[in-house]
């Protein structure tokens, strides 16, 4: 489990290790292009993460489309998690 925490944040944020290899895997599948998504789970603990298009697609910058930002948080709710971040990778920077 990593710990993050944050002068803006209250409190501290976990992620399950595992995680971390799935978001580096998914940033690693089209290095060209930044990698976004949600981050969810209960009690402050990252254990599921929603993978979105970049429909910028771009090595610079991300969105995600409204329409399945909004499926998205409906799923999240359906499995009774809270949203706890969004990720996205910098494809262009070390």
């Amino acid at each position: 489990m990593i710990q993050l925490e944050s002068a803006e944040m209250s409190g501290s944020i976990r992620v399950e290790s595992q995680l971390l290899d799935a978001l580096l895997a998914e940033a690693r599948r089209d290095p060209r292009t930044e990698c976004c998504g949600l981050l969810a789970g209960r009690d402050g603990i990252i254990s599921v993460v929603f993978p979105a298009r970049n429909a910028l697609a771009s090595a610079t910058a991300y969105e995600i489309a409204p329409a399945e930002l909004f499926a998205l948080f409906r799923r999240m709710r359906e499995q009774g998690l809270d949203h706890l971040g969004i990720y996205h990778s910098h494809p262009d920077t070390d």
